[in-house]
């Protein structure tokens, strides 16, 4: 499954031992490759780590299999398309403006690379509220709106160690029965997916207060085999 980060979660690798950075969606850890290489050509990774430089590259390429290209613009002077120099100068893997002999144009640029590919950046977060239906308790979660349940426990993890034992709930009108019932979650479906809805957004614009529109999952173990 894909990791999904949320904008503040992306921006929290923002160090030179800690280095992300996106690209048109996608989140890539550059941490192992800056001590390889130039302080010259790390610096303009180091000044975006924990940002999005997708305006470095062209986005008519953004959803290229062989992966995104860099910005190109024409060159009066020599009256050909080369490569544009970010504000910030060249960067690491960052190919030479004119044909030359000294550069390896064979070598994978890190930007076209799956390894250095860690996940995706996410287009909104959301709030859910997770309550433990045995002891009541509950936790407020930011989280990616594309992640499935799965995933979203897995985050659960840091807040309860025994998370991945618990079964997902939301509580339904049923015409068979008085009241409310609970029913399970496809745990492979995101929120949304399940009928959880965000109407922070909707709702948030005419002024209602966000904090009471948050949607609340209920969660009860299934066993308890997982270690704190």
């Amino acid at each position: 499954m894909k990791k999904w980060f949320t904008i503040e979660e992306l921006a929290a690798h923002n160090s030179p031992f800690d280095c992300y950075v996106s690209i048109y969606g996608t989140v890539y850890d550059l941490t192992h490759l800056i001590p390889q290489n130039s302080r010259a050509l790390s610096q303009p990774l180091l000044q975006m780590a924990g940002k999005d430089i997708s305006h470095w590259f062209e986005p008519r390429t953004a959803d290229m299999t062989t992966g995104v290209e860099l910005l190109m613009e024409f060159d009066p002077q020599m009256q050909i398309t080369t490569y544009c120099i970010p504000p910030k100068g060249k960067f690491i893997h960052f190919p030479p403006m004119y044909p030359c002999n000294d550069f390896n144009m064979e070598e994978l640029p890190w930007w076209k690379d799956p390894d250095y590919m860690v996940g995706k950046l996410s287009e909104r977060s959301r709030f859910v509220r997770i309550r433990n239906v045995m002891t009541e308790h509950t936790d407020l979660m930011e989280v990616p709106m594309e992640e499935t349940i799965n995933q979203l426990m897995e985050r659960y993890v840091n807040l309860n160690a025994h998370a991945l034992s618990y079964e997902a709930l939301k509580l339904c009108t049923c015409d068979t029965h008085e009241g409310k019932v609970f029913v399970a979650l496809d745990m492979n479906k995101s929120l949304e997916e399940n009928g959880v809805f965000d109407e922070s957004l909707e709702y948030g614009e005419m002024g209602m207060e966000i904090n009471h529109l948050i949607p609340v999952m209920d969660v009860h173990y299934t066993d308890d085999l997982t270690v704190a």
